[in-house]
């Protein structure tokens, strides 16, 4: 799951580094096939824990900036790039609870 998250993050990537996601986007375009076992070929989305823990991970190998979560995940400096900021870039929806 981790490298679709850094997958989906990119493909928002706006010129600060941030990118956006609607309330639980992240969980539906996450969803996957269970392929064998009870319920084998169900569709089923992560759980919003199991999202945050992802998120978590990779905020703490350095692949994101901390204060990222489900609905906006920043970028550090250094793998984006930097300048002002572009026009029509809407701002973060908000922080996570508790940040």
């Amino acid at each position: 799951m981790d490298v679709r998250i850094v997958a989906f993050a990119r493909a928002r990537l706006e010129f600060s580094g941030h990118a956006h996601f609607g309330r639980s986007e992240l969980r539906e375009v996450l969803a996957y096939v269970v392929k064998s076992g009870p319920g084998a070929g169900e569709i089923r989305k992560p759980t919003r824990h199991g999202v945050t823990k992802a998120i978590q991970r990779l905020t703490d190998w350095g692949v994101f900036s901390p204060g990222s979560w489900s609905e906006c995940i920043v970028f550090p400096g250094m793998s984006v790039q930097n300048g002002s900021k572009a026009q029509g870039e809407k701002p973060c929806p908000g922080r996570q609870p508790g940040s």
